[in-house]
């Protein structure tokens, strides 16, 4: 059993990306994976990362803060981490 994250780029509830999510779910499911879908839409980030002041050129941000995040940002880095696969579903538009 793998855990799957889909993440759902698309800002139309019943469009092309979510019947493909639908798809792919229905058929992960039934091969014993467990799926959890987010919605990018509705997730909300600040724009903020506190920052360690280790200074130009290495990474300023830990991952446990990120982590330990009560926001949207926390909590889908959080699912990723967990997740064993993670499938990004987007729209085409022409």
């Amino acid at each position: 059993m793998k855990k799957i994250l889909v993440l759902n780029g698309s800002t139309r509830a019943h469009g092309n990306t979510k019947k493909l999510i639908d798809g792919f779910t229905d058929g992960a499911t039934e091969a014993g994976n467990v799926v959890h879908e987010i919605k990018t839409d509705e997730l909300n980030f600040s724009g903020e990362l506190h920052s360690n002041d280790q200074g130009v050129g290495e990474n300023p941000y830990h991952l446990d803060d990120i982590l330990k995040d009560d926001g949207d940002l926390g909590y889908l880095s959080r699912e990723a981490l967990d997740a064993d696969i993670i499938v990004f579903a987007t729209p085409v538009y022409w």
